[in-house]
C-alpha cells in the first residue's frame, strides 16, 4: 500500500511537472503567435500609412492647384465685372440703337436706313 501511495505521489509529481512544461510551451507558443500577428498587422498598417501619406501629398498638391485656379478666376471675375459696369454705363448713356442712328447723322423721312438685325437661319440638312 505504501508503494502504491509512493507511485501515486510520483505520478502526481510527474503529472504536475508535465502540466507545467505544457503550460510553459503553450505560453511560449501564444507569445510567438502574438508577436507574429503584431508584426503582420504592423506591416499592413505601415503600408496603409505610407499609402495614406502619399494620398495626402497628392491631395495637398491638388488643393494648392485649385487655390491658384481660384485666385486667377477671382481676378478674371473682377475684370469681367469691370467690363460689365463699363458696358452698362456706355449703354445707359448711349443705347446701342441710338449709337447707330446718331452715327448716321440727322435723318429725314427720305433717308434710307439699313438695319443689320440678326435673323435665325436654318442650316441645310
Amino acid at each position: 500500500q505504501e508503494k502504491h501511495h509512493r507511485d501515486e505521489n510520483e505520478l502526481q509529481f510527474i503529472l504536475e511537472e508535465e502540466r507545467t512544461k505544457f503550460q510553459y510551451k503553450m505560453e511560449a507558443l501564444r507569445n510567438r503567435l502574438e508577436i507574429q500577428a503584431t508584426k503582420d498587422q504592423l506591416s499592413k498598417m505601415q503600408r496603409s500609412v505610407v499609402e495614406k501619406a502619399v494620398h495626402n501629398v497628392i491631395v495637398e498638391k491638388e488643393i494648392l492647384l485649385h487655390e491658384k485656379i481660384s485666385v486667377q478666376l477671382k481676378k478674371d471675375i473682377a475684370i469681367l465685372q469691370d467690363k460689365i459696369r463699363l458696358l452698362k454705363q456706355v449703354t445707359r448713356d448711349n443705347p446701342p440703337h441710338e449709337l447707330y442712328i446718331t452715327s448716321l447723322g440727322r435723318c429725314n423721312p427720305e433717308t434710307d436706313i439699313q438695319l443689320d438685325i440678326p435673323q435665325q437661319e436654318q442650316l441645310p440638312v
